[in-house]
């Protein structure tokens, strides 16, 4: 792995702290970031809110070497979070990183270089308790799709697993570019994004490679200058790790664009970060993630005082 590339997933759901580890881990967070996390009503909300911020503070501190307490987060008008400091950027100009959330993981995925957004989705959101099949919801969001998309996932309509894992994997590609140029939501409409999947990847959601590089049109032109990759996590967990160039950022505040050090870099430069290969994602834990004079106090509270 690059030194300044991360891919981490972290399982949440096998997550089970005790109440001193609770605090522990609350407590490496700024008053601010633990307020946030403590506002969702369900405890499994809380604990992806507060791994979130484990992730985002231990991966500037692990390519940056910026200490814990000096880690200042802030969000672009778009809600893409980004470390606003001016730490370690000799080795990583263009530093930034994406988190995401569902089912049983929260990832991050950080380039040095790259643009970088990331999504992931959950097995069955679609099929799960309802009576309805899952074509029949799914044409609620068909404004979302591509003709291309809506016809890809039509063809699969005889295997619903197949289908949803589709749809999963198109939204998924689509969140990350959104989530990487920095605008979310206000990218519209996401019809704009075609993803075009390869007939065998859908087939079989059982026999996905662990990772494939997927081809993705915008107002119907190849994206050269961006690469998309979908991971399979256990669990049939899809992620998409989109990365482009620093210089389509998109921040109305221009603070984000204001940390980069290489905003226009020569295409050749550009292509060749482009190129790099795609790491796998690392599965880590809570623990990992900790300030390391923290982690052996954690361990020690794995039983209730």
């Amino acid at each position: 792995m690059r030194a300044s590339v991360i891919r981490w997933a972290v399982n949440v759901a096998t997550w089970a702290p005790t109440g001193e580890q609770w605090s522990l881990v609350l407590g490496c967070l700024p008053d601010e970031a633990r307020e946030r996390c403590l506002r969702y009503r369900k405890t499994e909300d809380q604990k992806r809110a507060v791994v979130s911020q484990l992730l985002q503070r231990a991966c500037v501190h692990r390519v940056l070497g910026e200490a814990w307490h000096l880690i200042n987060i802030k969000l672009t008008r778009g809600r893409k979070p980004f470390y606003a400091g001016a730490a370690g950027r000799q080795h990583a100009p263009n530093f930034n990183y994406n988190v995401a959330h569902e089912g049983d993981y929260v990832v991050l995925a950080s380039e040095n270089h790259c643009l970088c957004g990331v999504d992931v989705a959950a097995p069955q959101q679609w099929r799960q308790q309802a009576s309805k099949p899952v074509l029949e919801r799914l044409s609620l969001l068909q404004n979302r799709l591509s003709a291309q998309e809506w016809d890809f996932i039509k063809s699969l309509q005889d295997n619903e697993e197949a289908a949803e894992t589709a749809f999963q994997a198109m939204w998924s590609c689509k969140e990350a570019y959104v989530k990487a140029r920095g605008d979310g939501v206000a990218f519209e409409p996401l019809s704009r994004i075609d993803v075009q999947l390869p007939s065998q990847l859908a087939a079989n959601a059982a026999t996905w490679p662990p990772m494939q590089k997927i081809q993705v049109l915008v107002d119907g032109g190849i994206q050269p200058c961006w690469h998309f990759c979908l991971h399979i996590l256990p669990n049939r967990h899809i992620v998409a790790v989109a990365r482009g160039p620093p210089g389509a950022a998109v921040d109305a505040y221009g603070v984000f664009r204001g940390t980069m050090r290489e905003l226009n870099m020569p295409q050749e430069h550009l292509q060749a970060h482009l190129n790099a290969p795609e790491p796998t994602f690392d599965l880590v834990t809570v623990d990992d993630l900790l300030p390391e004079h923290l982690q052996e106090t954690y361990f020690a509270c794995t039983s209730e005082c």
